[in-house]
């Protein structure tokens, strides 16, 4: 549903707003998953990301599942507002402003600041330093 519809960026539902992310899937996918690329039908996140996990993390961009994500090792899965939530650990209502920014439909023109909260990949790549340091130190230690 267009954004100057009878009812308004205001009174669009979730799933209208996922519709609209879907279009620009492709789009989005390089906005939320920066270190991924296209294979296919998919864009997938580069295997070192996530902990390794990454490659298992994939968005359809085109074909009819355009718009859904899959993250495979997680079994975890749904539309591109819940990409956003689960790779920023933020609620719904965060997940819905950032998407009517990203699609210009707030009054600022511009997505809302992201919630302060440690992402998923922040969360990732805190663990893969804390190995690599470990893995140093036994090194150093042997």
């Amino acid at each position: 549903m267009p954004a100057d519809s009878a009812y308004g960026p205001d009174r669009l539902t979730v799933r209208d707003i996922a519709g609209m992310l879907a279009d620009r899937a492709e789009e989005v996918a390089r906005a939320l998953l920066p270190l991924g690329a296209r294979r296919g039908a998919e864009w997938v996140e580069a295997e070192r990301a996530r902990g390794g996990l990454g490659d298992s993390l994939a968005v359809c961009i085109a074909g009819p599942k355009r718009g859904r994500w899959w993250h495979h090792a997680a079994g975890r899965h749904g539309d591109l507002v819940d990409l956003y939530a689960y790779l920023h650990s933020a609620d719904a209502g965060a997940a819905v402003a950032w998407a009517k920014g990203f699609l210009g439909l707030t009054e600022a023109g511009g997505p809302p600041v992201a919630a302060p909260r440690r992402s998923v990949l922040q969360d990732y790549m805190a663990e893969e330093h804390r190995q690599d340091r470990n893995r140093d130190w036994a090194c150093r230690v042997w």
